[in-house]
This record gives structure tokens, sequence and C-alpha cells, in this order.
């Protein structure tokens, strides 16, 4: 189903459907042929293979305002989104529109419309998959709570270690440890 839904939107190059547009297109019959095409629609969306405008129309994503690629994060905090498209250029991602997206990770980003001549600008709105899952850096105090100070410059977030996490740990010692929630607050 998601393979048919795929080749349609690609023969139609950028027109945009709606669920109910797509099962007439597709000459689809009955309440069970709707729920499978709603439940590929979904999928496709969840994926960033096809994006919806705000009416809720599905297009392509190569024909959306959107990129998915992997962030290559800067030691300033801004960052660039690697287009998985040939020839396409890279996507400058200002620090506070990050949201918390990591070094590597691969990203649903909006893309912002530019003045001729400058680079494309875009905010994360999606981590598609995460890149770090451990991390080593050195284990700091503030406070009565205890953060890891990542080694790698581009990681920026502030890691909190609690405190049943430690395993003996103690302040400024070189720790290595794995990301057990990415629930980040902004």
């Amino acid at each position: 189903m998601k393979d048919t839904i795929l080749k349609f939107l690609k023969e139609k190059q950028g027109r945009r459907y709606s669920i109910r547009g797509l099962y007439d297109a597709l000459g689809f019959e009955g309440g069970d042929a709707y729920k499978e095409l709603a439940k590929a629609v979904n999928a496709l969306e969840e994926e960033a293979r096809i994006m919806p405008d705000n009416r809720n129309r599905y297009t392509l994503l190569e024909y959306s305002d959107y990129a998915v690629g992997a962030l290559d994060v800067k030691d300033r905090g801004f960052a660039f989104l690697l287009s998985e498209v040939e020839d396409e250029d890279d996507i400058y991602i200002p620090p506070h529109k990050l949201h918390n997206a990591m070094n590597g990770d691969r990203a649903l980003v909006a893309v912002e419309r530019s003045p001729k001549g400058f680079k494309k600008e875009g905010e994360v709105v999606r981590i598609l998959r995460r890149e770090t899952t451990h991390l080593v850096g050195t284990l700091i105090q503030r406070g009565g709570r205890y953060f890891l100070l990542p080694d790698d410059g581009k990681l920026k977030n502030e890691i909190i270690v609690p405190k049943d996490k430690r395993n003996g740990a103690k302040d400024k010692e070189k720790v290595q440890a794995e990301i057990i929630n990415y629930a980040f607050k902004e």
C-alpha cells in the first residue's frame, strides 16, 4: 500500500491530496480499504516520506517545505542539516531552533523561505533517529544535582545524571554514560 501511494504521488509531481482524495484517485472501494489507506498515509508521514500541508493534503517530502538529513552541530551551537538530496545545499539551523537535537541525529526540518542569494534556514521539527546513545565526559555537581559535561564539544545539551544512576561516581570524575531518556526541557 505504501509503495502504491509513493508511486502515485511521484507521478503527480507535487500535487497534494487528502486521504479521501488519494482514496478516490487510486480507485479504492469500501471502508476497510479507506482504513488501510489512512494507516499507510500515517506511517509514511511518521517516516517523513510524505508531508501534510496545513489542510492535511499530502505530497512527497521533496515537494514540501521540509527536509531530512543528519545534523552537523558546530562548536558555537548552530548546526547544518546535511541534505540527503544530491546537489541540495545544506540548511542552516540557529541554536534556538535545534530544540535539543544532537550532533549526528537524523532530523526532519521545516525549511524557511530565504531571500534570494541567502542560504536556506530551518528549524528542527522532529528527530527521526538519535545518533548519540552513549557519552563520555566529566561528572559535575551543581547544587544538589549532577550533570554530565560531554567531552565532545558539539554536544551542547545539559545531561542530568540522577543520583541513583551515578554508580558511585563523584564530582569531577570522568565517566561514560548511556542516555536513557531524551526528554530535555526547553
